[in-house]
């Protein structure tokens, strides 16, 4: 890719942000954000490889987390 990758995540609460990348089944890359207020929030991934990622997403406030997951193509 030519320039760093960005997600956006939707929280519908201030939580903390977990994206873990894994391709090929190992774990690439993980970045943790604070989304400091509900709505979207971006995530810097930085620079990734061509190719496929798996995007496990946690977001954790107080004693409730939430988990989502997500395919990225970068090609």
């Amino acid at each position: 890719a030519k320039g760093a990758s960005t997600v956006r995540v939707f929280t519908s609460a201030p939580a903390k942000v977990v994206v873990q990348l894994s391709r090929n089944g190992r774990r690439v890359k993980t970045v943790t954000v604070t989304a400091s207020s509900a709505g979207l929030t971006s995530v810097k991934l930085g620079k990734l490889s061509k190719g496929r990622y798996r995007l496990l997403v946690t977001a954790t406030r107080a004693t409730e987390t939430s988990l989502d997951r997500a395919t990225l193509k970068v090609r």
